[in-house]
């Protein structure tokens, strides 16, 4: 017996799009870029729902940490970015490059 299409665990490029609310474009893009495991069958691409969804969890999780970031350096803190208490962010490896001011 076959699932019903909703339930299917491998989604074309198409469903993939439609289960993240994106563009075709997009989710190409995802597998180009390795941001997304995907499968081929043949010369169909397919993606894994359960994968998807760890996609979605960890774009959050990287959303939520940029905002805790840019808490620090938000004008209405009134702390300037020397003067910023340093917060911990987790597991962040990056610091985002000043911007240079011409003079």
């Amino acid at each position: 017996m076959e699932p019903a299409k909703g339930d299917a665990r491998l989604l074309t490029v198409k469903e993939a799009a439609t289960y993240l609310a994106s563009t075709v474009w997009f989710v190409r893009s995802l597998a180009w870029e390795r941001r997304v495991p995907f499968l081929k069958l043949g010369k169909r691409v397919c993606f894994d729902r359960v994968d998807l969804d760890k996609f979605i969890e960890q774009e959050k999780s990287a959303t939520k940490k940029t905002a805790e970031y840019d808490n620090i350096l938000r004008p209405g803190n009134h702390e300037t970015p020397a003067t910023a208490r340093v917060r911990p962010l987790g597991d962040v490896s990056f610091v985002p490059a000043q911007k240079q001011v011409r003079q």
